[in-house]
């Protein structure tokens, strides 16, 4: 079952997995076991997400070859959001693929790996879906400006690599931008199959046959210019950086205030790390936000604790007295045993109250460490699930 980094790399490991994305280079690995990642997405899971009509505009698409298909095709002129059945099948078979963006925010499997992923990484995750019935392809070759893990749920297809030809890009490919001809690499990808891709090298995919579903695990590392931005917003601190530049000073007075804000500038760079920029951007990844209806109040040994955070942030876990914690961008006044266990769920992703209790025994006794999950789920910090539910 594929829950987290580990398994979702297996047979191959973290360390090769993080070689490939610290040198950016691509990444196949084969499966033996076509079905392992079936409970991710299972087709039944898609059609019930399909006729739910929660899916907006924006997040459902069908494309071919970098063309959008005009959504009056095959939803219903009445409802926005609802699909016509009939004129959705009509055009499966010509090649169109469907496109399903941000679908962890719709499927808790999904939403959960996504989120255990984020705090392995410690860089922002998504994940969307490419499903396909016909010849042809979605997308003619190009790159992305992030890196992607692609994960073949159902059936297969043939995945082409063109190189990178101006590592790294910032921006999104365009269909004006030109792309190598040349194939550096070609392989199938089957159900099981994980393929890493870092971003900026030129790829296409085409269905050969059969039906295919995979997806598509978007990884966006913070870079050199959103430390520039981030050094911008502690600058707006200081009044030299808020004053106005202008010329009607005289050029005597403009030159003496740029050499003061150069002077400043680099007393602020000298007094900055990249430490500090990565560790408050932790702590400003947002929440997904866990509600815990009915059960926060019959918490069991066997209830399934789910962390709401997304990161990893560091928490003072030596005060025994409520402390105040800056996690999702919000401050949270939080006992130390709730602190103790955050900080656990952060390494450990979703475990049983009993695994919880077990592990913190030498800080807190069961009733203890139940009191502080129902703490943290009442925040909407962890989300609980009865056996029974899952």
């Amino acid at each position: 079952m594929i829950i987290n980094l580990a398994s979702l790399l297996s047979p191959a490991g973290e360390k090769s997995f993080f070689e490939h994305f610290v040198s950016k280079s691509r990444m196949h690995v084969q499966s033996d076991d076509r079905r392992r990642a079936e409970s991710l997405l299972p087709w039944d899971s898609i059609n019930r997400l399909l006729e739910s009509d929660v899916l907006r505009g924006n997040n459902l698409k069908l494309v071919r070859a970098n063309r959008v298909i005009p959504p009056i095709m095959y939803r219903k002129s009445d409802e926005a959001n609802r699909i016509d059945p009939r004129a959705f099948y009509s055009l499966l078979p010509q090649g169109v693929s469907i496109v399903i963006d941000l679908i962890d925010e719709y499927v808790p499997d999904l939403a959960r790996l996504a989120d255990s992923l984020e705090r392995r990484l410690a860089h922002k995750v998504w994940i969307n879906c490419y499903i396909s019935f016909g010849p042809g392809k979605a997308f003619k070759p190009h790159w992305d400006n992030h890196d992607v893990i692609i994960v073949q749920v159902h059936g297969s297809k043939r995945w082409r690599s063109f190189g990178v030809p101006d590592p790294p890009p910032t921006r999104k490919h365009r269909d004006s931008d030109p792309v190598p001809t040349g194939v550096v690499w070609e392989g199938a990808m089957r159900a099981g199959d994980i393929l890493y891709l870092p971003r900026g090298e030129v790829h296409e995919a085409d269905l050969e046959a059969g039906d295919s579903a995979h997806l598509t695990i978007g990884i966006q590392p913070r870079r050199g210019i959103d430390f520039w931005a981030w050094l911008g917003e502690q600058a707006s601190s200081e009044s030299i950086f808020r004053t106005d530049l202008t010329r009607h000073q005289g050029d005597a007075a403009t030159h003496e205030h740029e050499a003061r804000l150069k002077a400043r500038r680099h007393a602020l760079v000298e007094s900055s790390s990249l430490g500090a920029f990565l560790d408050s951007d932790d702590t400003q990844a947002p929440l997904r936000r866990r509600v815990s209806l009915g059960i926060v109040d019959r918490v069991a040994h066997d209830t399934l604790v789910v962390p709401a955070i997304r990161r990893r942030v560091a928490i003072d876990l030596s005060s025994p007295d409520v402390e105040r914690v800056a996690i999702g961008g919000e401050q949270f006044d939080l006992s130390a045993i709730a602190r103790r266990v955050i900080d656990f769920l952060g390494a450990a992703d979703a475990q049983s109250l009993g695994t919880i209790a077990a592990a913190l025994q030498g800080y807190a006794d069961d009733k203890g460490v139940r009191e502080a999950v129902c703490e943290l789920a009442r925040l909407g910090l962890v989300g609980l699930e009865s056996h029974d539910s899952r």
